[in-house]
Order: C-alpha cells, then structure tokens, then sequence
C-alpha cells in the first residue's frame, strides 16, 4: 500500500506562506513621529492566500490518490 505524502507543490506554498509570516513578524510595526502606521500589511494577505493554495493542492493529491487505486 502507498502512502500519500504530501507532494511538492502543497509543501513549496505552506513554506512560502510560513516565509511571510516569519517576515512580518521579523519585520515588525511601529508608529512614525507623524503617528502614521508602518507596517508591511501585503505579507498577511500573501501568507493566507498561500495557505489557503497549500490546502487545495494537499486536497487535491489526497482526491487523487483515492481516486486512482
């Protein structure tokens, strides 16, 4: 019997999404002398759309796997 493992692509997003929420908590916020809000809000949506994109290609290669035994 085969097991499923989880193929590269699944793994490569889930990294990338860790790598940019790793970034953003590296990176940090803080408020400028003018109280504007410096932050690098883009990571947050990047992180979520890469997990979200890591969890339907897990899916799919589990789909698959069942389908083709």
């Amino acid at each position: 019997m085969k097991k499923l493992i989880p193929n590269r692509l699944s793994l490569g997003l889930f990294f990338a999404g860790f790598i940019c929420l790793s970034i953003y908590a590296a990176l940090g916020s803080h408020v400028s002398d003018d109280g504007i809000l410096i932050e690098p809000f883009g990571l947050i949506p990047l992180f979520w759309i890469f997990e979200i994109l890591a969890i339907t290609a897990y899916i799919v290669h589990l789909a698959k796997g069942f389908t083709s035994r």
